[in-house]
């Protein structure tokens, strides 16, 4: 089931705001795109994209 907004105007929004992050702060961010999720926290912090970046093997 697909949850959250899902046109092309979300994807510009979150490439827009992402690209105003690595412009303004020093620190370089990733960009991550968890597929079906949109916007469900849930979602995008059980999935195995986000927990192989954020739980990195080794570090």
């Amino acid at each position: 089931m697909r949850r959250g907004r899902p046109d092309s105007l979300g994807d510009m929004t979150e490439q827009a705001f992402f690209k105003h992050l690595n412009e303004t702060n020093p620190l370089r961010h990733k960009l991550l795109v968890v597929p079906d999720c949109y916007h469900n926290a849930d979602c995008m912090f059980r999935s195995q994209v986000a927990r192989s970046t954020v739980f990195v093997q080794g570090a």
